[in-house]
């Protein structure tokens, strides 16, 4: 059996061991894992699935008020969306001129704050062929609203 098969054998069992470990603040996290997947909650509601080789750091950027577009991925998507739905658009070629952009960068701010106010669920998977298979298989079977997977 190759990695591409393992991996999606043990897609099913890595899910529930995902939604059943504990959900807990940002902010609380001690868990430092070299690789993994981690879940962010609003409620009891999944909203996003990512990767990390460091879970600790991989939060904290999420929520940094100084982190960049590509270091809060996350919390951008979130103000994009917010943005959107309010019909606000921006004259920005690219998302770092977006970022910086002054009338959308207060959006980029609530975003990574409302970010910080989630809880979040992680487990460690070292391989990478794993990781980014089940990366995907959860985002998709879980329906979360901000992966979108397109390249930026």
């Amino acid at each position: 059996m190759d990695a591409f098969d393992m991996a999606m054998q043990n897609t099913e069992r890595l899910l529930d061991k995902l939604l059943q470990s504990e959900k807990i603040a940002i902010s609380s996290v001690s868990l430092n894992f070299s690789q993994g997947v981690y879940a962010f909650f609003e409620g009891d509601k999944p909203v996003y699935i990512g990767r990390i080789n460091n879970l600790k750091n991989r939060l904290a950027q999420h929520r940094r008020r100084s982190s960049t577009h590509d270091q809060a991925s996350f919390a951008f998507r979130i103000a994009c969306e917010e943005t959107k739905k309010l019909g606000l658009e921006f004259n920005s070629s690219n998302r770092k001129e977006l970022a910086l952009h002054k009338d959308f960068s207060s959006y980029f701010y609530s975003a990574k704050e409302r970010v910080a106010a989630m809880r979040v669920c992680a487990i460690e998977i070292n391989d990478p062929v794993e990781q980014a298979i089940f990366e995907i298989y959860a985002a998709v079977k879980l329906r979360t609203e901000y992966n979108t997977f397109q390249t930026h």
